[in-house]
């Protein structure tokens, strides 16, 4: 039997794919949001903080364009691109 979601998992940040890489020209992994942003985002030398400054990142531009009454972006299946960066 499933449970129902938290209010976490309905937030609007998370309908956009995320993603961190490594940047050998910035020496650091880089944070993405394809959907929202071009190019990265945010930065650190640890994955896992890159990753919690992108949502941070994510977050605040959502809640900002909500505020002005903006529409968002519709996300987009990012999964190919994904699995093309693995080859």
């Amino acid at each position: 039997m499933s449970q129902p979601q938290s209010k976490t998992h309905r937030k609007p940040s998370n309908r956009y794919p995320l993603f961190v890489a490594w940047s050998e020209e910035d020496q650091a992994f880089v944070g993405y949001c394809p959907a929202l942003f071009l190019g990265g985002v945010c930065h650190d030398e640890n994955r896992i903080a890159a990753f919690a400054k992108l949502v941070e990142v994510v977050d605040e531009d959502i809640e900002s364009r909500l505020e002005k009454g903006e529409a968002l972006p519709e996300p987009k299946n990012y999964v190919g691109l994904a699995e093309a960066g693995t080859n």
